[in-house]
């Protein structure tokens, strides 16, 4: 089988970066200091990334020392990789150390930042580490369990430290080029959904026509690279993260092999999603439909949201029709199935939720290749759900568990929320708002609903600035942007009186 097409393409992607690190120590005097140029300590470091993921069980295999010296261009034995192995103690939280050409990669975006200019050097650098490892772990004949956790948890790791100093951003400005995943347009999707639209069109099916009208430029579409910094820089949410980004480095390593012409392992791609409300499950469902879109998974990348509602009629033979609009709208993306449960709980004979599964499970077979199913709701519901038909147990073997947000997570959500809105925070307001949360998580009422609860509270919040600002005269900028701790307990004091008006009238059926 021909291998060269998968080493050029990772030695071309391994030149690139060396000629930006060559360009940085020349023209801006980056790693200066340093007994190794730039390019050579980027060139080592890739080589002990690609030792410590191959190197499990203190063994490497031929083709894998192949793949380490044709991508990087280095020369090395067998036995001076296993030296490199044990010498660096790569078995002993290797995966925690961040290589000091990724560090430097750090310094440059954060100084082109303060300048006004924006470059991803470092994310460019990280994306390449992934796509090296998927490559190699791709290139042997078998693709090992824990050599795509060592993969997945080195990345995480070092995506963190690109976090910390605020350079996690995909989006290429002055760094490198994302690199273009191949993508299948055949297909369109139709109906209203979150992402590409489809083509305007009549109720008879022919195109309609428009008056011209002022085309405002259309944003690139993102990569999947890109959305995939995107998901992991998301508040929280850790355990997901690693749980995702394990699933995406398979599928990179299964089209790999399906390159190579090797045997592919069957995968469903179909999800459960478990956890309580406001957990952040739609967020990343949707983030996902766009990494499968870039990574030529799926056509169009949509993702349509339904419920019970949306699946179910009352009356005999209008179930099936649902069911079936909502995965025709679906098609090329990702059908989202909130409180899934809500389909197996009623075993009446007027219910017609079991039609519903039985016309979804049909459907996902005949659109098997251009559809992926997400079934979401609370973890025990779930459970039942799934128990409910031995073909929603075959299809659905993929589960992902959605943690209820800390205390600290959900004031970075709240703080997150009026820095993208441009507002600033009182130190008082700070304390008082993580004080809150404290008290909040460790006694989580009925309808605790993580991220949901930091919105309402924020949108209560700025009303509640905005009450107060209307009073005064003359208000200045500053005052437009500060939200103050008074703020904050006016919002609580109306938050609280709504929650004991709603108990009122439970207790009264109002």
């Amino acid at each position: 089988m021909d291998t060269s097409f998968i080493i050029e393409r990772m030695r071309a992607e391994c030149d690139r970066i060396y000629h930006v690190c060559d360009r940085l120590q020349m023209k801006e005097g980056a790693f200066k200091g340093q007994k190794l140029t730039f390019r050579e300590c980027t060139q080592l470091e890739m080589v002990f990334y690609l030792i410590y993921v191959a190197c499990y069980q203190h063994r490497i295999l031929n083709a894998e020392v192949r793949f380490i010296n044709q991508v990087t261009g280095m020369y090395l034995t067998k036995d001076q990789i296993m030296m490199y192995y044990y010498e660096r103690e790569m078995n002993n939280d290797f995966d925690l150390m961040t290589p000091k050409s990724l560090q430097e990669f750090v310094s440059v975006d954060v100084r082109s930042k303060k300048t006004g200019t924006k470059t991803t050097y470092a994310q460019d650098l990280l994306n390449l580490y992934r796509d090296l490892g998927q490559a190699m772990i791709a290139y042997t004949d078998s693709t090992d369990p824990i050599e795509l956790e060592n993969l997945t948890c080195y990345i995480m790791n070092q995506q963190k430290y690109l976090q910390k100093y605020e350079v996690n951003s995909g989006d290429a400005a002055n760094g490198l080029k994302p690199v273009n995943r191949p993508r299948n347009t055949n297909k369109k999707p139709s109906g209203t959904v979150s992402g590409p639209k489809s083509s305007t069109q009549s109720s008879s099916g022919t195109q309609t026509e428009h008056k011209a009208e002022p085309v405002k430029p259309e944003e690139p579409e993102k990569t999947a690279d890109q959305l995939l910094d995107e998901l992991n820089s998301l508040v929280g949410l850790e355990r997901v993260k690693t749980e995702v980004n394990n699933l995406i480095n398979m599928l990179k390593i299964k089209q790999l092999r399906k390159e190579r012409g090797l045997p592919q392992a069957v995968m469903s791609m179909h999800l459960v999603f478990s956890g309580n409300p406001g957990t952040g499950k739609t967020t990343v469902a949707r983030l996902l439909a766009g990494i499968y879109r870039g990574l030529g998974i799926l056509s169009g990348g949509q993702l349509v949201e339904v419920d019970r509602s949306s699946l179910v009629s009352g009356y005999v033979g209008q179930t099936a029709g649902k069911v079936i609009e909502a995965v025709e709208s679906a098609i090329g993306g990702i059908l989202f199935i909130d409180e899934a449960y809500t389909l197996t709980v009623n075993t009446g004979t007027n219910d017609f939720g079991q039609e519903a599964v039985d016309t979804l499970l049909k459907a996902m077979e005949d659109h098997r290749d251009d559809l992926v199913v997400i079934v979401a709701g609370y973890t025990d519901l779930m459970e039942q759900f799934l128990q409910s038909n031995p073909g929603l147990r075959s299809r659905f073997n993929t589960f992902i568990f959605f943690e209820d947000y800390s205390a600290d997570e959900l004031t970075k959500i709240y703080e997150s929320m009026a820095k993208k809105n441009s507002y600033e925070l009182t130190a008082e307001m700070k304390e008082a708002l993580q004080a809150y949360f404290v008290n909040r998580c460790a006694n989580k009422p009925e309808n605790f609903a993580n991220a949901r609860d930091a919105r309402n509270l924020f949108e209560k919040t700025i009303t509640q600035q905005a009450n107060r600002l209307v009073e005064l005269s003359n208000v200045t900028n500053e005052q437009l942007v500060r939200i103050e701790k008074e703020d904050l307990e006016r919002a609580l004091q109306l938050m609280k009186e709504d929650e004991e008006r709603d108990k009122k009238n439970a207790k009264t059926g109002d």
